[in-house]
């Protein structure tokens, strides 16, 4: 798979080609992006179980500057300790932008995941 393909991104409301790499499959930013391409909301918490990592502002910052359209917004939980009331940040990225990947990016969504059973398991 070509590390520069293409995809749609969103500029001042006007939409334009860029390009934007894809991570390798084994590193946290790869991962991340394979979870985003497979339209999942990424948090701190969630991505740490996923992929044993805290930073995942990083991870998403990384995926912006090549040029991925990733979106957040802060959201209000619960704790489970004592039921006090926190502001996470929720990453996603929207469907127009996940389709702009095209076929690779579904590749790449599909393979992710299979490379980190194989991490693992190794």
């Amino acid at each position: 798979m070509d590390k520069n393909n293409t995809h749609v991104t969103k500029a001042n409301e006007s939409a334009k080609i860029s390009p934007a790499p894809y991570h390798d499959r084994n590193d946290v930013i790869g991962l991340a992006l394979d979870a985003l391409l497979r339209s999942s909301q990424l948090s701190d918490n969630s991505c740490f179980f996923l992929v044993a990592s805290s930073r995942l502002a990083y991870q998403v910052r990384q995926l912006q500057e090549d040029g991925w359209r990733v979106l957040s917004q802060f959201e209000e939980i619960i704790t489970t300790d004592v039921g006090r009331p926190a502001r996470i940040k929720v990453y996603w990225m929207e469907p127009v932008d996940i389709a702009a990947a095209g076929e690779d990016g579904r590749e790449y969504a599909i393979a992710a995941p299979r490379a980190e059973m194989a991490r693992r398991a190794a």
